[in-house]
């Protein structure tokens, strides 16, 4: 059968699958704090919204299996968005990590409740400096443009994650590590400089019993680096919501 756009229901269902896809799997709208619900209601919403905008789409069905197929191809490339959201949180959580293994404080964790999950604490404070230069940059009205836009790239029904934009997500996995490392090493720096430091007190003053209080020196240091370091830290997480368009807009092209 033929379904215009605007027209049929099946349509808002597709559109609207794409919208949940990239609602439920990503750690900004897909909170496990936000009720379920609510959730829900604002994919409706937004399908609503987009249904409108695309003026001579048609998307051909032959029967129900074929459009239960064609949602779940949908689902999956609001989930490969959604999943690209959660990597640019996962690169601050693996820099949280390193610098906790230096300051000492990788068994200390911070339950998060909206998250679900433990997080390191450095990890969730660059966590919250990210979420509010996400919003204060208006990157989540970017992110729900370029869906938009992604439906007059990749009509619904059309098609699904190709093999090179799964490939795209999975390479991600390795800039993550890379990123976090990157966002990092100023502190293991200064903490490397630091306990050199403290091999050379000990080098020149052996009766000074270093170990007494050398690890919560290297924690002092570290917390005063990281405060002086917010301005440093808010401009890495404007690279990294960035960098997150930039790659979000690449994966949707890869789709068509």
């Amino acid at each position: 059968m033929t379904i215009t756009t605007g027209l049929n229901i099946d349509l808002f269902l597709l559109v609207f699958l794409r919208v949940t896809g990239m609602m439920l799997f990503n750690p900004i709208f897909g909170r496990t704090s936000v009720p379920a619900i609510l959730k829900v209601g604002f994919s409706l919403l937004t399908a609503f919204l987009i249904v409108p905008t695309l003026h001579g789409v048609q998307v051909q069905m032959s029967g129900p299996v074929n459009f239960i197929v064609a949602g779940l191809l949908e689902f999956s490339i609001g989930f490969g968005i959604g999943v690209l959201v959660n990597q640019m949180f996962g690169i601050v959580a693996i820099a949280g990590e390193y610098i906790d293994m230096q300051l000492g404080l990788s068994m200390a964790q911070i339950y998060d409740p909206s998250m679900g999950a433990s997080m390191p604490v450095v990890g969730s404070f660059y966590n919250l400096v990210l979420l509010l230069v996400f919003f204060a940059g208006n990157a989540h009205l970017s992110l729900f443009a370029m869906l938009a836009d992604s439906f007059h790239v990749v009509a619904p029904g059309a098609a699904g994650i190709t093999p090179g934009a799964a490939q795209f997500v999975v390479n991600m996995g390795g800039d993550m590590l890379e990123m976090g490392l990157r966002m990092a090493i100023p502190i293991i720096a200064v903490e490397l400089i630091c306990v050199v430091a403290i091999g050379l007190i000990m080098r020149a003053v052996p009766s000074i019993n270093i170990f007494a209080f050398g690890i919560q020196i290297q924690a002092i240091v570290g917390i005063v680096v990281l405060l002086v370091a917010v301005p440093v830290t808010v401009s890495m997480c404007n690279g990294l919501v960035t960098f997150l368009l930039e790659k979000v807009a690449a994966f949707i092209r890869l789709l068509a």
